[in-house]
């Protein structure tokens, strides 16, 4: 009997530890969601940064 609580409690914990593991295959989605909108950042930030620099050619012109 001893050994069959002991196991329960193994089996309880192993509960406990399949949630976050449910979790995890998340992680991946939002990791691929933070790379393509960090992508998408810097196609922008190298527009911004092009259109600033264009600018900064027009103040000097004028």
């Amino acid at each position: 009997m001893g050994d069959g609580d002991s196991d329960g409690m193994k089996e309880e914990e192993a509960g406990k530890g399949r949630p976050p593991k449910r979790g995890h295959p998340e992680a991946p989605g939002h990791t691929l969601t933070k790379f393509i909108f960090k992508k998408l950042l810097e196609k922008v930030n190298k527009k911004i940064n092009k259109n600033l620099h264009l600018l900064k050619q027009l103040e000097e012109i004028i």
